[in-house]
């Protein structure tokens, strides 16, 4: 019983040991896991998740002034828009998918400053970043913005005052409008 338990513990190494190699049946790939890129490809996107966002700040400033009132019943139970009985956490949703959708902006506006053939759609990101920095210090006041969308470099980035973001927004779009046609 001993002998027969040495060798089937032999085959199970041998056998594991040369699974690690790649078999002529690997050639698979999976075409839906993209790992890379292009600015013809990002920018579509974020302009439409731009759209998105515009209508859930509207929906959002309409609730909490009385533009818009509720057609009756709470269609958002619990909804801090109509108890005004605001949070840290009340309306995260709408600040994190704005920092995603400028992350997108950012990586176009990398790319343009790497390929010159991207200059346009470049010019095109510095606006549209500007335009939802603008909505967000709108909405938010002193917002993270010259220390922001640097990823894994700065996690924690400072926050700036809302008048010097205003400022810097302009400089972005008189530097966006003036890009060269490349």
């Amino acid at each position: 019983m001993k002998k027969l338990l040495n060798i089937s513990l032999i085959i199970v190494l041998l056998v594991s040991a040369t699974s690690c190699k790649k078999s002529y049946l690997d050639i698979n790939t999976n075409p839906n896991s993209a790992s890379s890129a292009t600015p013809e490809l990002v920018l579509p996107v974020a302009l439409t998740n731009t759209g998105g966002l515009m209508i859930t700040y509207l929906d959002f400033g309409n609730f909490l002034v009385g533009y818009q009132a509720n057609a009756g019943g709470y269609s958002f139970t619990g909804s801090t828009t109509f108890t005004y009985n605001f949070t840290t956490g009340s309306n995260t949703g709408l600040y994190n998918s704005a920092f995603s959708n400028l992350k997108d902006y950012q990586y176009v506006i990398n790319s343009a400053t790497a390929a010159p053939k991207y200059v346009l759609y470049g010019a095109v990101a510095r606006i549209m970043k500007s335009y939802t920095y603008q909505k967000l210090v709108d909405e938010y006041g002193d917002i993270p913005y010259s220390e922001a969308l640097l990823g894994g470099d700065l996690v924690t980035p400072k926050y700036d005052n809302a008048a010097s973001v205003y400022q810097a927004l302009v400089t972005d779009i008189d530097g966006a409008i003036a890009q060269p046609n490349g």
